[in-house]
């Protein structure tokens, strides 16, 4: 498969998994790259029976340098364990999506996911969410058609248990105000 491939299959289950963990394009999504990259980790690492506390909420980030380490290091266990639940296209795309490195350039340092891809063209506003707009919300539904279901069967649970860690970081959030 060439590379367009996996880029447009990559933003097809990002896509679905944010459509499901929003109920459809009903509920509120974090308005972040960590948000949405923490959130969906735990999400993906419970699906395939990983351990989901090992990863950190976007609140403690600055608490803990590692996270990334962390985070990959639980994907890869999780993906690695499970490899027989889910196909390898779904596989490929969750890893390289969550995949957290850091990067450095003039003395500069950030880290970057897979999601920042996924974000980047996006209307999002100033608030701490934002909600798929319509025609994103059209787009996924003619691509659950399209995809096989197996696939589509593994975002949709993947979406439903983001949406207890949302729920979680929104409260937290809330909470800290």
């Amino acid at each position: 498969m060439n590379q367009p491939k996996n880029v447009e299959y990559r933003q097809k289950v990002f896509n679905m998994i944010l459509f499901f963990a929003s109920e459809k394009g009903m509920k509120p999504l974090p308005n972040s790259e960590e948000g949405l990259l923490l959130n969906m980790t735990a999400a993906v690492a419970e699906y395939l029976g990983s351990d989901s506390e090992k990863i950190p909420t976007p609140g403690y980030l600055f608490l803990d340098s590692n996270w990334t380490r962390r985070i990959n290091q639980e994907i890869d266990r999780a993906l690695l364990q499970n490899n027989k639940l889910i196909n390898p296209s779904l596989a490929e795309a969750l890893g390289n999506l969550l995949r957290t490195e850091w990067k450095t350039d003039h003395g500069e340092s950030w880290w970057e996911s897979g999601v920042r891809y996924q974000l980047m063209f996006r209307q999002r506003g100033f608030h701490e969410t934002f909600c798929l707009t319509v025609p994103e919300i059209q787009a996924t539904r003619e691509n659950l058609e399209r995809l096989d279901a197996d696939t589509v069967e593994h975002c949709r649970q993947i979406g439903t248990l983001m949406r207890k860690y949302i729920a979680r970081d929104l409260s937290e959030a809330t909470n800290q105000l």
